[in-house]
């Protein structure tokens, strides 16, 4: 039997009238039912009550940018809340938490007034004067103005009304006069000792009382003690020494109490018995030294 005869005999042809496969799902999806009770998007409602951005009300009284004021000097301030609309180099009050060195610069600058709360220190600078302390209005602790050789005047502190420290202007070898026209009172000491040509006293004029000593000593051009005038109370020690061409200290006629001790010497032209008449009428706390030369 040949090969071919006998593969038909071992392999019948398939029966198709016995398929068991199972027949199609002939049901489709668009034979769902549709839910036509649903509303569409055209039939939602629409609320009506509710305000569209031109019903929200517009706050008239809010300043447009034309309402403003105006920066009138030129510093980037608006002029209401500049504290000095007139000069660009001042436009707030301030107040400084702790010490001030002042050297070549403005410590000024931005301030109308300012007020600090510590020491404040001109010292060893090349400084002609301190026109640019003119903000400086309240000291909190002591003010040293010492070692500035050029510095001929120190009328930017005239605008000082409080310091509660001490007070020392020395070594300042061209000053001429000592100036706090507005200070009516200084809590610790006031120093004015060893400035080679200091003629003046006339800016303390204001001053009537000192809580420490009062000390001057060592200026060699001073005549008086003018400016003196307005001096009560001492609440330390009175040093008037060292001081060639002092020819008279009236000035002080008006102090009436002195908690500490008075020395006064070695002034050439100071006439010592007027100055021992003086002080006996003040109250004098400590000790009396009044001669010629010191002891």
């Amino acid at each position: 039997m040949s090969n071919l005869l006998w593969l038909l005999l071992a392999c019948p042809p398939a029966d198709t009238d016995n398929d068991t496969s199972a027949p199609a799902d002939s049901s489709l999806e668009t034979d769902l039912p549709v839910d036509t009770d649903l509303p569409a998007e055209t039939d939602l409602p629409v609320d009506t009550d509710l305000p569209v951005d031109t019903d929200l009300p517009v706050d008239t009284d809010l300043p447009s940018d034309t309402d403003l004021p105006e920066d009138g000097d030129g510093d980037g301030v608006r002029a209401d809340l500049d504290c000095d609309d007139n000069d660009n180099s001042a436009w707030e009050y301030g107040e400084l938490d702790g010490d001030l060195q002042v050297g070549n610069d403005d410590p000024c600058f931005g301030y109308c007034t300012l007020a600090v709360d510590g020491f404040v220190r001109v010292y060893d600078t090349t400084r002609t004067d301190l026109d640019d302390l003119d903000c400086l209005e309240r000291i909190d602790g002591p003010l040293y103005v010492y070692h500035n050789e050029n510095l001929m005047d120190i009328a930017g502190l005239s605008h000082l009304t409080d310091v509660t420290g001490d007070i020392q202007i020395r070594y300042n070898d061209s000053l001429s006069e000592v100036e706090f026209a507005l200070l009516p009172s200084i809590g610790g000491y006031l120093w004015v000792t060893d400035n080679a040509t200091l003629d003046r006293l006339n800016g303390l004029d204001g001053l009537t009382a000192i809580g420490g000593d009062l000390e001057i000593r060592n200026n060699a051009d001073l005549p008086d003690l003018d400016g003196l005038g307005s001096l009560t109370t001492l609440g330390g020690d009175l040093k008037i020494q060292g001081n060639p061409n002092l020819s008279n200290a009236t000035a002080l006629d008006g102090v009436t109490s002195i908690a500490g001790d008075v020395t006064v010497c070695n002034n050439a032209d100071l006439n010592t018995a007027s100055v021992q008449a003086m002080v006996d009428n003040i109250a004098v706390g400590g000790t009396v030294n009044i001669s010629e030369t010191c002891p």
